[in-house]
């Protein structure tokens, strides 16, 4: 490994302990959510931002998404990041429009310190539904280009970093943690 990319990946992992926030919000349907964003070092710096329902609701109700940093062999000094996963069990809620948006957000702000390229993951095999639409748009919405890697294959979405940008959400909202806490106690 090249010193040049040796210093950029030194300084990516020099950063994650900068990143391990908590949110809690409160989706269009009112449900409440629990999420932890964090920027860790495993076998590869990794970037989690994982949330569920904090309380019993019927069976598993998640979302998450999953990003790696990868060192770019053609680019000295720059570092892509492949999406692995991203996942949210309820669908029309925009939970996976807010996790889009902290990911891009934490990107942007990563990029003051080590330079972003590249940004991008595979989707399943190629899939003309309703459905199979449904998730390319959610990708085109952030900017993202979606590619065929081969014909009636595996598509990729793929985009440069300044090409992404947030999408506008109005139904999803922080929670007022201590004013959350007041009414369950006065209640």
């Amino acid at each position: 490994m090249s010193l040049n990319k040796m210093s950029e990946k030194s300084k990516l992992i020099q950063m994650l302990h900068l990143v391990d926030r908590h949110y809690i919000l409160r989706d269009k349907a009112g449900h409440l959510w629990i999420f932890n964003e964090k920027l860790h070092n495993g076998n590869y710096p990794k970037y989690t931002l994982f949330g569920r329902h904090p309380m019993g609701y019927a069976g598993y109700r998640g979302a998450k998404l999953y990003a790696r940093f990868v060192c770019d062999c053609n680019r000295k000094d720059t570092v892509s990041v492949f999406i692995e996963d991203i996942v949210s069990t309820m669908e029309n809620h925009h939970i996976g429009t807010w996790m889009m948006n902290q990911f891009i957000e934490t990107l942007k702000t990563i990029n003051n310190v080590v330079k972003i390229g590249r940004v991008y993951g595979d989707l399943a095999e190629k899939d003309d539904s309703e459905k199979g639409n449904k998730i390319r748009q959610f990708f085109r919405r952030f900017g993202f280009s979606i590619e065929e890697k081969t014909p009636g294959g595996r598509e990729n979405i793929s985009a440069l970093l300044d090409e992404l940008h947030i999408v506008r959400l109005e139904d999803v909202s922080d929670v007022d943690l201590f004013g959350f806490f007041e009414r369950c106690i006065e209640s």
